[in-house]
């Protein structure tokens, strides 16, 4: 019984997983399929490296060049759960990443 459950959340945070890289909100991702949103917070926490977990720690991230959505000399900084802040500039972006640190 333990490994079916394993199993079968291993299949829903995969699925969330996908949705989620596509922008969908947690909540939104947990109401289609009708669990607490809670739950399944935790247990994509607790899939993820004990590194990852600890404040402090970068997590390895890969940088996208999309000229398409962002003007030339302009950032956009894409964070969880689809976050996207467009148009900053070089000052504005390392200012951000300096109070976040």
């Amino acid at each position: 019984m333990m490994g079916e459950m394993r199993t079968l959340r291993d299949q829903v945070l995969a699925h969330a997983e996908a949705r989620r890289k596509t922008g969908e909100r947690i909540d939104h991702i947990a109401e289609i399929l009708g669990i607490n949103a809670d739950t399944l917070r935790y247990w994509g926490a607790k899939s993820l490296p004990k590194s990852v977990k600890k404040p402090g720690y970068l997590r390895r991230i890969r940088v996208v060049d999309d000229q398409r959505v962002t003007p030339a000399g302009r950032l956009t900084l894409c964070g969880p759960g689809g976050t996207r802040l467009e148009g900053l500039t070089r000052d504005q972006g390392l200012d951000l990443w300096r109070r976040l640190s």
